[in-house]
């Protein structure tokens, strides 16, 4: 069993996200003819809606068709004009602490407005 995932934006339409994956995967002749390809929403991220992909194929072509599902799954996203979310952080630096510093936590909190 093969499981990829991908996030993409909340903006995106995931109906077209999911079909167009599902159309680019078909045409991989590795993938199992007897199960077909399962793609749907996994979770909801900070930054991302997050599908799931799941194919059957066999042990040993494993990696092949990981490598090349991947492929088409980003350009069919392309494609669809479905934008690729990634992981936001926001960092703040609030004051150099170092022994010695005259920059002391009230003081930069009374020039935020917070105290």
């Amino acid at each position: 069993m093969l499981e990829l995932s991908v996030g993409i934006a909340y903006e995106s339409d995931t109906k077209v996200a999911i079909a167009t994956i599902k159309k680019k995967l078909a045409g991989i002749e590795c993938l199992s003819q007897t199960r077909s390809v399962q793609i749907g929403i996994d979770s909801f991220g900070y930054s991302s809606i997050n599908l799931e992909i799941r194919c059957s194929v066999k042990t040993e072509q494993l990696y092949e068709v990981k490598f090349s599902s991947n492929q088409l799954g980003l350009e069919s996203l392309k494609e669809a004009s479905v934008q690729i979310s990634f992981h936001r952080e926001k960092f703040e630096c609030w004051a150099d602490l170092r022994i010695g510093s005259d920059l002391s936590l009230s003081r930069l909190l009374n020039s935020r407005g917070e105290s």
